[in-house]
C-alpha cells in the first residue's frame, strides 16, 4: 500500500536540478576515476573536491546509459520501495496493528521523492532502524549488521551519518538494558568508523559538519529552517510523534530519543524533515498500541488525511513519462545552444549547472549546485555583484564571459535581469531561460537573432503598444521573432497574446482585441 501511494512519483518527468551533475560525475568516474578537483567548471577547475555520493553517481549513470531516463526512474523507485519496506518491518517490530503507518509515511515523503542520493540514505536509515528494533526481540546480533550497511552507505550519500546516530542511540539502550558493555560499545564505535570506509575517509563527516554552516554563505532553501507554510505536515506531526514516542518509551526509550533528535534536525534544515518521517513512523506504530481502538483509528485517519491533502495537487497533475521536465530545466535552451554551437566561456545560474554538465559534456560550466566544489569567495563575489547590473556586468567582463544563460525568474545566483547593458544582445528566451551574447565577442554572428520587439523585459502593455505602432520593417522583425518564440514554446498565454496583438495590428486596435480575447 505504501509503495502504491508514493511509487508513481518516481516516474514523473525528471525535474531535479542536481541529478545532471551526479550523472556527469558518474560518467567522469567510470572513464577517468574519482576526481580530486572540481573538474566540471571552467571557473574553479582546480578547487579541491570529493564526490561523497560517488557510488550512487556511478549507479545512476549506468542505469541512465543502459535504459535512458526510465532506468534512472527505476533506480529511484527501488530506493523508495526499499525504504518503505524498511519502515514496514520497523513498524512490525513494535506493533501488530498499525498497518496504516507505512502508507502515511509514504504520503509524507512524496515531496522529496526525486532522483538524488538522499534516497539511498533514506533506505539505509529505514533498514538500520528496523534491525535495531528487531534486535530487542532476542536477536541482539542484528544491530551489528548495521555496521557493514553503513560502510556501504557512506559511499552512496553522506547522510549515512544519520544511520550511525540511530545505531548509537540503540546501542546505548541495549547497554543500559543488557549491561553488555564490550559488545555494544564495539558495535557503536564500529558504526562511527564505518562512515570512513570510503575513498574520502573522514571527508563525509567534515562534509556534513560544513553543511550546517553552508546557508550562511549560499541561500539554499533546503538547508534553511522550514517555514510553517512550506512543510505544514512536519510542524503538525512533531508534537504527536514525540508524545506517542513518550507513551511507548517503556517498550523502547531509544526510539523516543531518535524521534526527538530528528525533530530538532528537521526544524533546523528542511531536507532533514523527511528523515524525521521515517523515524517517526515506528513511533506512531508503537504509540498507537497504547491507545484505545477508537483513538487509534482517529489518529490513523488524521495522519493519512494530512499526508494526502499535502499532495492533492501533485496527484491531480500526475504525469508518468521518462523525459526531462522542460518547464523546470533548461531543456529548450540547451537545444538552442546545440543548434547554434555556442561555445567558449559562458555564465549559467546555480540551478542550471547540473543539467548543463550532463547535456553539454564538452562545455565546462560556470557553476553548478555542488556548493563545496567552489570557494566561498566565488559565491561571495557573485552575490555582491548581483546588487546592481553594473557590478554584474563588470564581473562578467573580468571573467571574459562571451555569453550567458540566465534565469527568467529573479533569485540569488541566477543572473536574472542583470545583463541589461547594450553590450549584450538577447538571442533566445522562453518562460524559464534567457540567452544573451556579447556584441563584441566571438558570437557576434548570432546578432541577427536578437529580439528587439518581443522582449521579456517589457510589460504586456509595452509589447502591445510596440506591435500596434510598429513600422512595416519592425513588424517584419517582430513576426520573425514570433516564429522563433513558437519554437521556444514559452507560456501558451503569452503566445496567444502575441498572436492576438498581431491580428489586431492589422485591424488597428491591438489592446481592445487582446482584452476581448481574454489575453490581457
Amino acid at each position: 500500500m505504501a509503495i502504491a501511494v508514493a511509487g508513481p512519483f518516481c516516474f514523473v518527468p525528471v525535474a531535479e536540478t542536481d541529478i545532471g551533475w551526479h550523472l556527469a560525475l558518474g560518467r567522469l568516474i567510470v572513464h577517468q576515476g574519482l576526481p580530486h578537483t572540481n573538474s566540471l567548471a571552467w571557473t574553479q577547475p582546480d578547487h579541491p573536491f570529493y564526490a561523497t555520493s560517488w557510488l550512487f553517481d556511478v549507479a545512476a549513470w549506468a542505469a541512465t546509459s543502459q535504459w535512458g531516463l526510465a532506468g534512472l526512474q527505476a533506480l529511484t523507485f527501488m530506493l523508495l520501495a526499499g525504504t518503505l519496506i524498511g519502515v514496514t518491518v520497523a513498524c512490525a517490530a513494535v506493533s501488530s496493528q498499525a498497518l496504516w503507518v507505512p502508507a502515511a509515511v509514504a504520503s509524507l515523503v512524496v515531496p522529496r521523492v526525486t532522483p538524488r542520493p538522499h534516497m539511498a540514505s533514506w533506505l539505509l536509515l529505514a533498514v538500520c532502524l528496523a534491525l535495531c528494533l528487531w534486535a530487542f526481540k532476542g536477536r541482539g546480533w542484528l544491530r551489528a549488521l548495521c555496521v557493514p550497511l553503513i560502510a556501504l552507505g557512506s559511499n552512496l550519500h553522506a547522510g549515512a551519518m544519520f544511520s550511525t546516530v540511530v545505531l548509537g542511540v540503540f546501542c546505548l539502550e541495549a547497554l543500559w538494558r543488557e549491561r553488555r558493555w564490550a559488545r555494544e560499545l564495539a558495535i557503536g564505535a564500529a558504526g562511527g568508523l564505518a562512515l570512513m570506509v570510503n575513498p574520502g575517509g573522514p571527508y563525509n563527516v567534515w562534509y556534513m559538519a560544513t553543511h550546517l554552516k553552508l546557508y550562511d554563505a549560499i541561500p539554499i532553501q533546503e538547508l534553511q529552517s522550514p517555514k510553517l507554510g512550506e512543510l505544514p505536515a512536519f510542524w503538525a506531526l512533531i508534537l504527536p510523534a514525540v508524545a506517542l514516542a513518550i507513551v511507548a518509551r517503556k517498550q523502547t526509550p531509544a526510539l523516543m530519543a531518535a524521534v526527538a533528535l530528528f525533530a530538532v534536525a528537521g526544524a533546523f534544515a528542511a531536507r532533514l524533515a523527511f528523515k524525521f518521517y521515517v523515524v517517526a513512523g515506528p513511533a506512531f506504530a508503537a504509540g498507537a498500541e497504547a491507545l484505545k481502538p477508537r483513538q487509534a483509528r482517529a489518529l490513523a485517519a488524521a495522519v493519512l488525511v494530512l499526508g494526502a491533502s499535502a499532495n492533492a495537487s501533485r496527484y491531480a497533475r500526475l504525469e508518468l513519462a521518462p523525459r526531462w521536465d522542460e518547464h523546470e530545466l533548461p531543456v529548450r535552451a540547451v537545444a538552442f545552444i546545440r543548434e547554434h554551437a555556442l561555445g567558449g566561456r559562458f555564465y549559467n545560474s546555480f540551478g542550471d549547472g547540473g543539467y548543463l554538465t550532463w547535456e553539454l559534456p564538452d562545455r565546462p560550466v560556470f557553476q553548478d549546485a555542488r556548493a563545496l566544489a567552489y570557494s566561498h569567495d566565488f559565491y561571495g563575489r557573485q552575490l555582491a555583484a548581483e546588487g546592481s547590473p553594473e557590478r554584474f556586468e563588470a564581473l562578467m567582463g573580468s571573467l571574459q564571459v562571451d555569453w550567458a544563460l540566465t534565469s527568467a525568474t529573479p533569485g540569488a545566483l541566477t543572473g536574472a535581469g542583470l545583463l541589461t547593458d547594450q553590450r549584450w544582445a538577447l538571442v533566445y528566451w522562453d518562460d524559464l531561460s534567457e540567452i544573451r551574447v556579447r556584441r563584441d565577442g566571438p558570437l557576434a554572428s548570432l546578432l541577427p537573432l536578437e529580439f528587439r520587439v518581443l522582449r521579456p523585459d517589457r510589460t504586456p502593455e509595452q509589447l502591445l503598444a510596440a506591435i500596434g505602432g510598429a513600422s512595416d520593417e519592425t513588424l517584419a522583425q517582430a513576426l520573425d521573432e514570433l516564429a522563433r518564440l513558437r519554437r521556444a514554446a514559452p507560456s501558451p498565454e503569452l503566445l496567444a497574446m502575441f498572436e492576438c496583438a498581431f491580428a489586431a495590428r492589422r485591424g488597428g486596435t491591438p489592446t481592445r482585441a487582446c482584452a476581448a480575447g481574454g489575453h490581457l
